[in-house]
């Protein structure tokens, strides 16, 4: 993570740039980039050989004897999930695992089916254990180990969704059980599918990754060893400003880390012109933030700072919404000048599917516009708070 405060500040006159080499491409990574030779084919003695049902075709890559760390996670995430829900002291859930993307494109973690979803059935909601439901597929008789897989679904409402881990399979009965409990419970003819799950990487682009061995397994896509492969790593925002002021980003990329791009609190005047932000594991930009971590909303204290801009950017594949801003202030009125136009959100809920936007304002005097919203599972903005304006913006392809 680079880290800016006052001292880095510039003043209104001369503010300090960042800005791209003429014709050069700079990307501010936050991830590992794995080189197509790296990846052997899979032996007949990996531990997880039998499992795999395209073994000719599966490419396996030991992270650990190349010093990659992975982290097994054991956490979820949702508005409807009770576990424990921050991610790089954002105070917020988000993406707690590590992602793979072949250049600017979110490779797909193995998932059953690999399209659409399975229903519950049998459901019970018992208040003081995990939601417990029936499987009607029987193909999951087949997996070896069914207990650590995940799900993620909508499991009482189609505006909640969430991530759990298994708990347990009874083979005989069909019945599965979560961990931990979910908010809402559980009612049949839900949605959801599965994660993880070896005996299911089939398709080009599909990968697994076994984070207890250090090793990651992998379908290849077609663009394999003609566009780089990255691993996502950094927890944190790759950028953050505590204080800072009078700063210029131009025409850069900020991709691939498990956090989001950029985290801003206080100062003024920090401004992203042209920039990229892209197949990121939570949000682009934070412009302050909530000070009530088990609230959804934000208290009336608002930390963004003033006049910070995004202009003409691209923020696409982010996992959990896109622009953040808390800033300005709620009991005198004060406007924040906080600026959003001109800029492009696509697929800004890849991961997260509700309650996560391109934009979500609390705060005072910030104006969105001319900004094109679309590709997303859910709304593209959020707003409270007081003389915020949002105009002359496109929206398609949302709430699908």
């Amino acid at each position: 993570q680079l880290r800016f405060d006052e001292r880095d500040s510039g003043t209104p006159w001369a503010p300090v740039v960042w800005q791209a080499k003429t014709r050069a491409h700079v990307l501010f990574s936050g991830g590992h980039r794995l080189a197509a030779s790296a990846f052997l084919p899979l032996a007949t003695d990996d531990p997880l050989f039998s499992r795999f049902p395209l073994p000719e075709k599966t490419l396996v890559l030991d992270l650990t004897a190349r010093g990659i760390p992975t982290e097994v996670s054991e956490g979820g995430f949702g508005l409807a999930y009770v576990g424990k829900d921050s991610v790089a002291g954002q105070n917020r859930m988000g993406n707690y695992r590590q992602e793979l993307f072949c250049g600017d494109t979110p490779l797909v973690r193995v998932r059953y089916p690999a399209r659409g979803y399975l229903r519950t059935v049998r459901s019970v909601a018992d208040e003081n254990s995990a939601i417990t439901f029936g499987v009607e597929d029987r193909r999951v008789d087949s997996w070896a180990e069914v207990e650590k897989a995940s799900l993620q679904g909508y499991f009482q409402f189609d505006w909640a969704n969430a991530e759990v881990r298994v708990a347990s399979f009874d083979r005989k009965s069909g019945q599965l059980q979560t961990v931990p409990a979910l908010r809402f419970g559980v009612k049949d003819g839900m949605r959801y599918f599965f994660l993880d799950v070896p005996e299911e990487l089939r398709e080009e682009g599909q990968y697994y990754l076994d984070a207890a061995r250090g090793r990651l397994y992998l379908i290849p896509p077609k663009e394999f060893g003609r566009v780089p492969l990255y691993l996502s790593h950094t927890k944190d925002a790759l950028l953050r400003f505590d204080g800072a002021s009078f700063i210029r980003w131009l025409g850069i990329s900020f991709a691939y880390a498990r956090g989001s791009g950029v985290c801003i609190f206080g100062g003024e005047d920090v401004r992203f012109e042209g920039c990229r932000f892209f197949c990121l594991g939570y949000k682009a930009a934070f412009i302050g933030c909530q000070t009530r971590p088990a609230e959804h909303r934000t208290d009336r204290v608002c930390n963004g700072g003033y006049r910070h801009v995004l202009q003409s950017c691209d923020i696409r594949d982010t996992a959990f919404g896109g622009v953040y801003v808390s800033a300005g202030n709620r009991e005198t009125l004060q406007s924040s000048g906080v600026r959003v136009e001109n800029c492009e959100f696509e697929r800004f809920a890849r991961v997260g599917k509700c309650y996560f936007f391109a934009v979500e304002l609390s705060c005072v005097g910030t104006i969105v516009r001319n900004c094109r919203f679309h590709d997303a599972p859910h709304s593209a903005i959020w707003f409270d708070g007081n003389d915020n304006i949002i105009e002359y913006n496109e929206f398609y392809d949302l709430l699908g």
